[in-house]
């Protein structure tokens, strides 16, 4: 019965649309970790560029997701959602443009890295709000569940892997292409959220969102008409300072980003090429564990230099 409880939210169609387009964004998002990583050291990089890249993407997520809950309060989310896909897309199908021709450098990766971040802003707020307009209340609590469990398995086990097998086999730029053609069908499924079944309507002078869902010049059932845009940024950011469980959650997350998360996705990759090409039987010097199912893959990474010549 719990088992049944927890699929419920399949039965409805929009749910279906959306969890689909969102499987498959992150599962993209994933193949990125891995295909952005190996695009760096294919460009020479070590430690210090990739953590300006990732550092990019950063910047634009936390500087943006105040952005991004307002305009997923004020704008119909179901478009805001179709927005960050069609810009995903552009950017990585750009990128795989670059890299397949031989002419991607650092700054292309980092300004793509930003663009992603920003678009993670503005994409999940959209998302958690358009959840009660597409599901009974009920059926929220297994939703939510739902997306906790995909995230994981796609993102962080799934993505990576899938990615760098690409590596191994074929080449970086490879790797990025399979994440472009994720977001081009994550833009298409998403394309088929229905309009009628969201109300979705006209945007008025002020952006307030009506009870069908339309937005116009009043708010939902007759409220007063939103504030202004900078107004509400400030609100949220005062609101954030004066809420200790919130602010202090924020520290954390930023100081595990910083000292923990972040040392290792930027200075793991780099270890464990100079790890691995002084270990005796590794017959192919600094490349990724996937040499085990590939032994001649065609892209090599960039010689490592032996630990006595450090």
């Amino acid at each position: 019965m719990a088992a049944l409880r927890a699929l419920r939210p399949f039965a409805h169609r929009e749910f279906r649309v959306l969890i689909a387009a969102l499987s498959i964004s992150i599962f993209g998002s994933g193949m990125w970790a891995v295909a952005m990583v190996y695009e760096v050291i294919h460009l020479g990089g070590g430690p210090l560029e990739l953590s300006l890249v990732a550092t990019a993407a950063s910047v634009g997520l936390v500087g943006f997701v105040l952005a991004g809950g307002i305009a997923a309060d004020r704008l119909p989310q179901r478009l805001l959602i179709i927005a960050v896909e069609g810009a995903n897309l552009a950017v990585i199908a750009t990128i795989t443009a670059l890299a397949m021709t031989d002419v991607l450098q650092l700054w292309h990766l980092a300004l793509g890295a930003f663009v992603l971040g920003v678009g993670q802003a503005f994409f999940f707020p959209a998302y958690s709000a358009i959840l009660p307009r597409i599901l009974p209340a009920d059926d929220l609590l297994a939703a939510n569940g739902l997306e906790g469990t995909v995230r994981p398995v796609l993102q962080q086990a799934a993505g990576p892997a899938l990615a760098g097998i690409l590596v191994a086999t074929l080449s970086p730029a490879h790797a990025v292409a399979g994440v472009a053609v994720c977001h081009l069908l994550a833009f298409g499924i998403v394309n088929f959220l229905g309009r009628e079944a969201l109300g979705v309507g006209s945007v008025g002078a002020d952006g307030a969102i009506g009870v069908d869902g339309t937005v116009g010049a009043d708010g939902p059932a007759g409220t007063p008409s939103k504030s202004s845009l900078f107004k509400d940024l400030a609100e949220g950011f005062s609101y954030t300072v004066r809420t200790p469980w919130l602010l202090w959650t924020l520290v954390w997350a930023c100081l595990s980003v910083l000292f923990l998360i972040g040392p290792i996705e930027s200075c793991f990759p780099s270890w464990s090429r100079t790890s691995w090409a002084a270990t005796p039987g590794c017959s192919v010097s600094c490349s990724p564990s996937w040499e085990s199912v590939a032994p001649s893959p065609p892209w090599q990474p960039p010689p490592c230099a032996s630990p006595a010549a450090t």
